[in-house]
């Protein structure tokens, strides 16, 4: 692993390239995203010190430049056309390698310090198979992405009467 100067001298690790085993793989799909995609980069770069972060991020055929400047130590996957967002990850999916952990990523997101390793250990605890970060919005408040756990009732009721039944309240 090498270690660059980060804007405030803080150690900001490179990306796993292809020919290291990832600890974790993040997947980004960009359209568009150029102006997002610096602050997602920072914001993974402290999460790599010491852990291998192996990024891949599929370019569904932008004309921003986000793919563009982008390349060296992420993984660049041009789509070569707009295959939409599961086209994409399913591009991107091909570029993974080995890795036991793969976080999906939207290009405007940026992650708090410690998040990748909280993620880490609640799966590890829980014996989950996938794990869902707590949201924010750049003002703070919470975004409620999982509203309820899920059950077989749960899905029954889903299918029978859709959003009809859903709480709107932000309540779980």
């Amino acid at each position: 692993m090498s270690i660059i100067a980060g804007p405030a001298d803080a150690p900001v690790a490179r990306f796993a390239s292809l020919d290291v085993a990832p600890d974790v793989a993040v997947l980004i799909v960009s359209y568009q995203s150029a102006a997002d995609l610096g602050l997602l980069f920072d914001s993974l770069r402290a999460e790599a010190v010491g852990r291998r972060i192996r990024v891949v991020v599929a370019d569904n055929a932008s004309t921003d430049s986000s793919a563009r400047g982008r390349k060296g130590d992420v993984v660049v996957i041009e789509t070569g056309g707009n295959l939409d967002y599961g086209g994409g990850l399913n591009a991107a999916m091909s570029h993974v390698g080995e890795a036991p952990a793969i976080l999906v990523l939207h290009p405007d997101v940026g992650l708090e310090p410690g998040c990748i390793a909280a993620l880490e250990n609640r799966t590890r605890v829980s014996g989950a198979g996938i794990v869902v970060p707590r949201i924010l919005y750049a003002v703070g408040a919470l975004s409620l992405s999982l509203r309820r756990e899920p059950s077989v009732i749960r899905a029954f009721g889903d299918a029978l009467l859709g959003s009809r039944w859903s709480k709107t309240d932000g309540g779980c």
